[in-house]
This record gives structure tokens, sequence and C-alpha cells, in this order.
């Protein structure tokens, strides 16, 4: 229940911060975006799987990250960005899940991360999983937040 109001939260700040890039220009959004705090991204939890996600832009593009506690079952990952335009997929490829890296250890806990060029600060991404059972499912919804050095956080 709290996951779905923080998706739907998410979800009006990312489509308010859009409404006003296109209505009142770039500088009323970049004023509604100094009225949001900067948070780090609670954990969002499934039946399965906990993940800690955050998207990230300096102004050049935007870095989505996250851990999930369990990769059993996994094949992968894909990323999409929602915006004005529509929804647009990130990766080219799926980023390969648990299932698909046996070497380092399927059922633990992993790290992945996925970079947008074409994303900025206020950008909303989903994270879909695909599942050995033959399912997808969206595990994530997050907002891009602004930092001064995005390769401080990426290495």
């Amino acid at each position: 229940m709290k996951t779905t109001s923080f998706i739907a939260k998410t979800a009006f700040v990312a489509a308010l911060l859009s409404l006003a890039a296109g209505l009142g220009g770039p500088a009323r959004a970049q004023r509604l975006r100094q009225a949001i705090p900067p948070t780090f991204d609670p954990p969002v939890t499934t039946s399965e799987v906990s993940f800690r996600v955050a998207a990230l832009s300096d102004g050049q593009g935007v870095n989505i990250a996250w851990r999930s506690a369990s990769e059993a079952g996994v094949i992968g990952y894909d990323v999409f960005r929602t915006d004005v335009r529509g929804r647009t997929r990130i990766n080219r490829s799926m980023v390969l899940g648990g299932e698909l890296r046996l070497s380092e250890g399927a059922a633990g806990p992993m790290q992945f991360s996925v970079f947008d060029p074409d994303g900025g600060i206020g950008s909303f991404y989903q994270i879909e999983r695909t599942m050995s059972a033959g399912y997808t499912e969206t595990v994530a919804s997050v907002a891009a937040r602004g930092v001064r050095d995005l390769a401080r956080y990426t290495g």
C-alpha cells in the first residue's frame, strides 16, 4: 500500500515538472524542482524482492541504478522512461538478471545500472523484471533527481 502511494506521488511530481517545463519554461521547472526536497528513494518491496533505486542527473543524462536483495528466478530487467513523448525503452538489450549470471551467485543481492543520455532531472523511470516463470512485472518507479557531479556517484 505504501509503495502504491509512493509511485503515485512520484508520477504526479514527474508530470508536474514536465507540465511546468512546457508551460512556464525551464526556469519554472527549476523552481519547482528546488521546492521538492531531494531524497534517496525508499526501498520498493514486492512479494519476493526488495529494491533500492536511485535515478541521478547532473543535467547531462540520467544514471538509473538499483540493487536487488535476491535474484532467484530473475531473467533480466528493462528500464523505461515515460515523458511527454511517450514510453521509451532505455536499455538496448535486456540487463541480465541472476538466472543468467550464475557465476555471480544467482540467488544473492546484485547491483545494476543503466545510463539514459536523453533523460534529465525529473525524468520518470520504471524498472520491469522478467522472471523465469514467464511473466514480467514493474518492480520500481523513480523520478530523476539532480546532483552536482554524477561521476561522484557512478565512479
